[in-house]
């Protein structure tokens, strides 16, 4: 059951942590934002056809360290579990 449970608790924070619909549609353009929002704003400000790829690069970066730095410590317990689930019986 550990096994499971770990992996539904990892899987979950990966879709809050990633989560960009519901934070824009709640919070929307305020000062506390979340990264995710962050990012969109950043590009969106810059205008039409403006591209700040040298800006946006290190954001998507820092966005993305946190999760991966957590898939790489729990890797076993996800594969576990996503191994369990797939066994019958």
């Amino acid at each position: 059951m550990k096994p499971i449970t770990m992996t539904a608790i990892i899987t979950n924070a990966m879709w809050i942590w990633n989560d960009y619909l519901l934070p824009f549609l709640i919070i929307g353009n305020n000062d506390k934002k979340t990264l995710t929002l962050s990012l969109y704003y950043a590009k969106s400000l810059s205008g039409q056809y403006g591209n700040p790829w040298e800006l946006i690069f290190p954001a998507v970066l820092i966005c993305a360290v946190p999760i991966l730095v957590v898939f790489i410590f729990l890797q076993k317990n996800i594969i576990e579990g996503i191994a369990a689930g797939a066994v019958k019986g």
